[in-house]
C-alpha cells in the first residue's frame, strides 16, 4: 500500500504566486511539484511519476488542452483536476476537457472543496494499489 506522504502532485500554472499557494496547502500532506510551463509538463509527469496534476487553464481559449489530452493518453492512471474560467461561448470546449479530467473546478476555487477531492482522489489511489 501506498504511503499518502509518498503520493506526488504537480502543480500547473501560469502565474507561479498561485503555484506557490496551492503547493503551501498541500506540501504537509503530498510531495508537490509545481510548474509555469505547460511545455514541462509531461516531462515532469513522467520524470517525478506524478499521481496527480492540479492544472490552472489560464483563459478559456483550450492552450492548455492538449496537454491535458496527452497526458490522459500517455497515464492514464493519472489524476487530473483542472481549474477553468467558465465562458458560456466556450462550452464545447469544456466538454472536451471534460473528457479528460478526474474534476473540473471553476474559478474562482473554493479552496476547501478542491482539497477535499484531491484527498478523495489520492485515497482512492491508496486504498486500490
Amino acid at each position: 500500500m501506498e504511503d499518502k506522504l509518498q503520493q506526488k502532485i504537480l502543480i500547473f500554472s501560469r502565474d507561479s504566486d498561485f503555484c506557490r499557494s496551492l503547493a503551501l496547502l498541500f506540501q504537509s500532506m503530498y510531495e508537490v511539484y509545481f510548474t509555469t510551463s505547460i511545455d514541462e509538463l509531461l516531462k515532469i509527469i513522467k520524470e517525478k511519476n506524478i499521481n496527480l496534476v492540479i492544472a490552472d487553464s489560464p483563459v478559456s481559449d483550450g492552450t492548455v488542452y492538449p496537454s491535458i489530452r496527452d497526458a490522459r493518453v500517455q497515464y492514464p492512471n493519472l489524476f487530473i483536476v483542472l481549474l477553468y474560467v467558465y465562458k458560456f461561448s466556450n462550452i464545447d470546449l469544456e466538454k472536451k476537457y471534460r473528457q479528460h479530467v478526474d474534476a473540473l473546478f471553476y474559478k474562482p476555487v473554493d479552496i476547501n472543496q478542491l482539497s477535499n477531492v484531491i484527498n478523495a482522489l489520492l485515497e482512492e489511489k491508496i486504498t486500490t494499489n
